[in-house]
């Protein structure tokens, strides 16, 4: 089961209502601290049945409210092991209402008869004059009337699948209310009460400031030591029954032998990147502790302490471990995780390796972090974010933050986008400021689209308008530790031939790939779907600009008509455009009316919006654009999404 939205209201400082939808992954929740990042994800927990509200968690000024807020609601899509779980109790217990049904007409057929039988009043004496005849005696009743009450009266038709709702609703609403399903008003109550066991459960993990790898009996009862609890649990030992194996003498030194064989077979079966390792738990005799060491081919002198490897494996195999122990001592049918700011205590280089960690966790269980780092934003994937505010209004959502090159993200942050290219693995060097808006906005789609796979959170992409911002900044680049893969991409114009040549001795010398656009092209011609994405686009922006003008604009729709019939009376074919910024500079005064030509970037912006927005299914990639994409990833050698993962659970 998957969350799909959930709605929040008067909790701690989610005043005002907050609705937002979850992806079915991985969602984002981005936002400067103290702004309720926290409290989102906390306000989920409530929607498990064992966690109540209290006191603290309504908000200050809705404390006259308390029958009705907090109020906390989750919509849930029901998976097909769900709705097949449904299915066999809801018609195991329609079977038992037929069976009592049958009963209960079988008695009144038996009722019936009995009547009939019964001798009347005047033949209570023997024709012979004799005693009086005794009249027979109904049979002792085996059931009682109260035993069929609110019986319908025909028996129940068996459940089909197709009866079975897509999605239910868990709500726990009022200060003191109880969680409650709605959806399954139509089931029997027997059924919505034993589906309570079957919900999925909310786990919020806490950022993970150090890995401990040793424990005491002591320290492995607390909640602090998840991770070696784990351990415990995948070496087939329950932690909370594991006190006498710590004093170390010949049983227990057996007895923890054979765990570390259950512990490798186990993490063998489960862990495919960890195959090469062995995995031992041993005893520390002085201090009566137990330590997780393990064996790693690479390493021929000695034991090597999880606590001790790289990110990529320290943040897999921990959060993996700290979710088996949360999963033993909690079972569920399912999990959604929540992350409180996972990449707190990381480097940033570190906090790259989450995000894979977290997309590798996403394969089984769904993902919501919180975070306030620009280095934990997924770019791969921009329509997972969500930008969480705190205004008059109390704590506000923005559901679609990657919209003008996540300009909205970085003002809340406090922060711009100069530093990162310090910061990448790949970087590609264009000339426009609206290029890089192009350029995202179509790698991101393609790989939404399933179109290309590219892991583009390492890859950088900055203008440099002119032919000395270039070089400078090529031969910055140059200098770095380590040096990035860097490329260059310049327009089909004289101007982009002129920089290529400006530039072309330390593109020689350090052979760094260039490319220039087809002839007298710019990036805009070579933007995948020029007629239904960018003519729109460009309709919208002259709209937008006339009316903060103040100006009357034009009908959107009909300017769009417009400028499409214009765009096919110019240009023959979308792969063979030429100069459609010229085209867009006239048509946007000619007919939009504006009195100068638009701005690239907002029209960039416009497309880059409409874009991602479009069903996955719907986007084409174009020849150009197709051709533009697969040289930047060949070029700055941009590794698959597989690749990164395979990389770094490895490592």
């Amino acid at each position: 089961m998957r969350l799909q939205k959930a709605r929040i209201e008067g909790y701690r400082s989610i005043r005002k209502p907050l609705e937002f939808v979850v992806e079915p992954s991985v969602t984002v929740i981005v936002g400067p601290n103290d702004h309720g990042k926290s409290n989102l994800l906390k306000s989920l927990l409530h929607l498990n049945s064992s966690n109540d509200f209290d006191q603290d968690d309504l908000n200050w000024d809705s404390e006259s409210k308390s029958d009705e807020l907090p109020s906390v609601v989750g919509t849930v899509e029901l998976d097909s092991k769900s709705k097949g779980f449904l299915i066999d109790i809801e018609n195991r217990a329609r079977k038992k209402i037929n069976e009592k049904i049958n009963e209960r007409d079988s008695d009144i057929e038996d009722d019936e008869l009995e009547q009939e039988q019964i001798v009347p009043e005047n033949a209570t004496s023997s024709p012979e004059g004799g005693a009086p005849a005794t009249p027979p005696q109904p049979p002792a009743p085996t059931t009682t009337e109260s035993d069929f009450e609110d019986l319908p009266e025909e028996p129940l038709d068996l459940l089909e699948a197709d009866h079975i709702p897509d999605t239910i609703t868990l709500s726990r609403i009022g200060l003191f209310g109880e969680l409650e399903i709605e959806g399954l008003e139509e089931f029997q109550d027997e059924v919505q009460n034993e589906f309570f066991d079957y919900l999925p459960r909310f786990e919020l993990i806490e950022p993970i400031t150090k890995l401990s790898d040793s424990v005491t009996a002591e320290e492995l009862k607390g909640d602090e030591n998840e991770f070696m609890r784990g351990i415990f649990y995948y070496a087939g030992i329950n932690p909370n029954d594991a006190t006498t194996l710590f004093k170390q003498n010949d049983r227990t030194q057996m007895q923890v032998s054979q765990a570390s064989d259950v512990l490798n077979e186990t993490l063998k079966q489960s862990w495919s990147q960890g195959q090469d390792l062995q995995f031992r738990l041993t005893h520390d005799s002085k201090e009566d502790r137990i330590d997780l060491q393990i064996q790693d081919p690479s390493v021929a002198s000695r034991y090597v302490r999880a606590s001790r490897r790289s990110s990529g494996f320290t943040h897999y195999f921990s959060l993996k471990t700290i979710l088996h122990s949360r999963q033993k001592d909690h079972p569920a049918n399912s999990y959604i995780l929540l992350f409180d700011e996972p990449g707190l205590f990381l480097h940033l280089s570190g906090q790259y390796d989450l995000l894979q960690v977290l997309e590798a966790l996403s394969r089984e269980s769904q993902v919501l972090y919180v975070t306030h780092s620009l280095f934990m934003i997924n770019k791969t994937f921009p329509t997972r974010h969500r930008l969480i505010m705190k205004s008059e209004e109390g704590t506000t959502i923005n559901g679609k933050p990657y919209t003008g090159r996540w300009q909205s993200v970085l003002n809340a942050l406090g922060l711009s986008l100069t530093g990162s290219i310090l910061f990448a693995n790949h970087v590609l060097l264009t000339e426009g400021d609206s290029d890089p808006i192009y350029i995202y906005a179509i790698v991101q789609k393609a790989v939404l689209a399933g179109k290309v796979d590219m892991e583009i959170n390492s890859l950088a992409v900055m203008s440099t308008s002119e032919s000395k911002n270039t070089d400078t900044l090529l031969r910055l680049l140059l200098e770095t530790e380590p040096v990035p893969k860097i490329a260059v991409v310049c327009d089909g114009d004289k101007g982009g031939k002129d920089r290529i040549k400006f530039i072309s001795n330390v593109l020689k010398d350090k052979e760094i790939p260039s490319k220039t656009l087809t002839t007298d092209t710019s990036i805009e011609d070579h933007v995948p779907m020029i007629k239904e994405i960018y003519v729109p686009a460009v309709a919208a922006f002259v709209v937008k600009v006339l009316s903060f003008l103040g100006e009357t604009p034009p009908n959107e729709e009909s300017l769009k008509d417009k400028l499409l019939e214009d765009f096919n009376d110019k240009f023959d074919k979308e792969d063979t455009v030429v100069e459609i910024s010229k085209w867009t500079n006239d048509v946007a005064v000619r007919i939009g009316g504006l009195k100068k030509k638009p701005s690239k970037v907002g029209i960039a912006r416009e497309y880059a919006t409409r874009l991602i927005d479009i069903d996955n299914r719907e986007f084409k990639f174009g020849r150009r654009g197709k051709a533009l994409i697969e040289w930047l990833q060949k070029e700055l050698s941009i590794p698959t999404t597989h690749e990164v993962k395979e990389s770094i659970m490895n490592e």
